[in-house]
């Protein structure tokens, strides 16, 4: 989605403001070490990745972590374009450490230790202290929930973006709207400043806004039908398949889950039965059983891969790695016959019982 809403913004920019835009990238700032990794190893070779985005709350100058270059510190550059993504997870639906009536306004009090509220105070600062022409934001979808409230998170990004001088306009997106085979719901804020000083340009609401709205056109006019998953998956024969399989084989573990003191086999007993299944009946067929994915996973895991094709027939999809009781499950487009993947967290794997 993040190459489509670009491509939007890019073309708002080009034919409401006359304003041609492209993409440099300069830095990036990430604290998780998998993450830091992932991104040396996608990003332009010069690019600067940073391992705190409270740097940029810091004054101009201040050399922080690099792990790019071989001196070790670098500092925050200014940048036309603020592409930002804030932690989700304080505000995420499955963030249960969280209290609802917390989360509801987490990003108003300004006192609130979140990850969320505190990435998002960072990613202000940067704002106020830089001024970028353009910026595009995104997060989780729950920041709009309680939008009619004054103090709600989505009106206290409108507001703090405001009063940093920028125009903004908010989009729901879903991947599955962008030739994605999953459901992943994000919100976009896409916002201009008025007062474009590294331009030496200077507009007025009208203007900012007829380009948002631009934006937001072309974004509903780049929307097409996704593949199903089956058909985009590697092929068993594939480098990377195959390494993930060699990691699996080598790391097995006996899985108990944390969702019941009785322990999994008590838990899944007691699900089964509720779905009128009895326990030792959720069997594998025999080329489920004869496949090395199958057998690469610890027993609680082949129980949970049974039970969703049970559930979901020869087309199962589902994340094993959480309880059985909390699997995330994939489905199948009542319209094309398409199967979709859920919303996919951290740490999830998900077992695809049929191959195309």
């Amino acid at each position: 989605m993040d190459k489509h809403v670009f491509e939007a913004v890019a073309e708002a920019f080009s034919t409401v403001l006359g304003i041609q835009v492209a993409s440099d990238h300069c830095f990036c700032a990430e604290k998780a070490p998998k993450k830091q990794r992932w991104l040396l190893d996608v990003m332009p070779g010069f690019t600067c990745v940073l391992t705190d985005v409270k740097v940029f709350s810091m004054p101009k100058g201040t050399l922080h972590e690099c792990k790019r270059h071989t001196h070790g510190t670098c500092a925050v550059v200014d940048g036309d374009i603020h592409y930002y993504g804030f932690s989700c997870k304080s505000a995420s639906r499955a963030d249960s450490s969280v209290p609802a009536d917390v989360k509801r306004n987490m990003l108003a009090n300004n006192s609130s230790s979140t990850t969320t509220g505190d990435t998002y105070r960072n990613g202000i600062m940067y704002l106020r202290k830089r001024k970028p022409a353009f910026l595009i934001w995104e997060n989780v979808d729950t920041l709009a929930d309680n939008e009619a409230a004054p103090d709600s998170n989505i009106n206290t990004i409108v507001r703090d973006m405001y009063d940093e001088g920028y125009n903004v306009s908010i989009v729901k997106l879903n991947a599955l709207d962008y030739a994605l085979p999953q459901r992943r719901l994000r919100l976009v804020i896409l916002g201009i400043r008025k007062q474009m000083e590294s331009l030496g340009l200077e507009l007025d609401d009208s203007e900012c806004n007829d380009a948002l709205a631009k934006a937001q056109r072309s974004l509903s006019s780049m929307k097409q039908r996704p593949p199903s998953v089956l058909d985009v998956m590697l092929k068993d024969t594939d480098k990377h398949v195959q390494t993930s399989l060699s990691k699996l084989k080598g790391g097995q573990r006996d899985c108990s889950t944390k969702a019941s003191k009785l322990g999994w086999p008590a838990l899944h007993m007691d699900t089964m039965q509720q779905h009128g299944m009895r326990w030792g009946d959720v069997q594998p067929d025999q080329k489920t059983n004869d496949s090395p994915w199958f057998q690469s996973l610890p027993a609680r895991e082949k129980e949970c891969a049974c039970f969703a094709r049970a559930l979901q027939g020869e087309k199962a999809v589902a994340d094993i790695s959480k309880s059985i009781t909390h699997m995330a499950y994939g489905f199948t487009q009542s319209e094309t016959n398409k199967v979709m993947l859920p919303t996919i967290l951290p740490g999830a794997k998900m077992w695809v019982q049929q191959r195309h």
